[in-house]
């Protein structure tokens, strides 16, 4: 896949858990997201937007925001020894702003509740040399364990014509 987005560069060491199943054998976010753990449990994020996902002039497709998002309020449902524990249910963005190609852009993503097995993670997305929102996001994932994923497999292959 390409991503559509440079790497906005390190700003903290790689972890195992910044990356899904799809970047962990590259070692790198495939949308060029940059984020870490904040002290009070919240995450981080860093993004440049490049010109290949432009939608209208000097903007970028909106849906280049979601998938972002996407990345970074699916970390802060990471459980306590750094593994991923949850899948998006719903997520919703709400567009402030036409966003920026070419320029830097930070994200913050907290978890607002918890609700049996859901996680309702809020986020935003502003200019950083401004601080002018951009984007805000509301999401929720819900926790899942491996079997999650067998079962959906299991499934698939009951769609595929005999």
């Amino acid at each position: 896949m390409n991503s559509g987005v440079e790497d906005a560069g390190e700003l903290t060491a790689p972890r195992e858990w910044q990356y899904c199943s799809g970047c962990k054998p590259q070692g790198a976010c495939r949308v060029g997201l940059v984020r870490w753990l904040e002290e009070d449990g919240s995450v981080s994020g860093r993004i440049t937007f490049g010109k290949d996902v432009e939608g209208g002039p000097g903007v970028i497709h909106g849906g280049y925001a979601a998938v972002v998002f996407d990345e970074l309020l699916g970390t802060a449902t990471t459980g306590p020894a750094g593994v991923p524990v949850a899948v998006t249910k719903s997520l919703t963005v709400h567009y402030r702003r036409p966003i920026p190609i070419e320029q830097p852009i930070v994200l913050r993503a907290w978890r607002v509740r918890t609700l049996d097995r859901d996680m309702f993670i809020d986020g935003e997305m502003r200019l950083a040399s401004s601080d002018a929102l951009l984007a805000t996001a509301e999401s929720v994932f819900t926790a899942v364990t491996d079997r999650h994923f067998q079962r959906h497999k299991e499934w698939l292959a009951q769609q595929r014509p005999a």
